[in-house]
């Protein structure tokens, strides 16, 4: 078991990360068109808690405005990751190994991005004040997490209940992100539902899980992980001697987006 800093230290989850967590580029679309905005200030992207950048550069390839990027993450590992990912492309990309509390920036930007970093960060009114001090008038934020319900929802938290747990006290509810917005300055406040869910090999499942490509399922217990795993590949192996056969991997998000006033 480790702690929610330590997980985000390690090779192997950087590894899974990438293996097992890219955004199909339909769902990138409709996040890129939330952030998108012909009438928006022009300016750099932040990310907040940008990982691997392997997402965000997918992301930035639907967002044709922004040519600089700004990331904060607190892994040296996956700072330094995302900072080779933009190695040699197009954009101009700043990269600050730092905790997003302590983060400081001498420039305003036009966007931010945050994919599924919501539950890493603390109370929202904390970091949505941040946030706002950082961000133009006019300039638009996309948060992409999961609700209570969508995290309810989830198939493979029956095998994982512990984690489940986890999730649920970590993820801010959308009562609370909403309240945040309205006490910050921000207007136009939109819940959009984005569906991911696609199709996926046994193997791919199988693989993921025992990776360990979520970060929940390094914080808890040792014993709990693999009770589940046991119990997800009886159930995988149960429907197919394939291990190419196709599963449907149902995965349901949220875009929280705003103005800022």
């Amino acid at each position: 078991m480790e702690n929610q800093s330590a997980v985000f230290e390690t090779q192997t989850y950087r590894d899974a990360f990438n293996g097992f967590r890219r955004i199909s580029t339909s769902s990138l679309q409709r996040y890129a068109s939330l952030l998108e905005s012909d009438a928006g200030p022009t300016g750099p992207l932040l990310d907040v808690g940008c990982g691997t950048g392997m997402n965000l550069r997918a992301l930035l390839d639907q967002i044709p405005r922004v040519s600089k990027v700004i990331g904060v993450e607190p892994s040296k590992i996956l700072a330094n990751e995302c900072r080779r990912e933009f190695a040699n492309s197009r954009y101009e990309v700043e990269v600050y190994n730092d905790d997003f509390s302590d983060f400081q920036l001498n420039v305003l930007v036009s966007k931010v991005w945050m994919s599924e970093v919501a539950h890493l960060l603390g109370e929202p009114g904390c970091w949505m004040k941040k946030i706002s001090g950082l961000l133009n008038s006019g300039g638009n934020i996309v948060i992409r997490t999961s609700t209570h319900s969508q995290l309810q929802n989830r198939d493979w938290y029956q095998y994982f209940p512990e984690a489940l747990e986890l999730d649920i006290r970590r993820h801010p509810d959308q009562e609370a992100i909403i309240n945040a917005f309205e006490k910050n300055g921000f207007g136009d406040i939109k819940i959009t539902a984005v569906d991911e869910s696609r199709y996926v090999t046994s193997n791919f499942v199988r693989e993921m899980f025992s990776q360990k490509a979520f970060s929940t399922l390094r914080m808890i217990s040792p014993e709990s992980f693999e009770i589940g795993l046991n119990h997800l590949s009886d159930v995988i192996e149960g429907l197919s001697v394939d291990h190419q056969h196709k599963m449907f991997w149902d995965y349901q998000m949220t875009a929280y987006s705003a103005i800022r006033g």
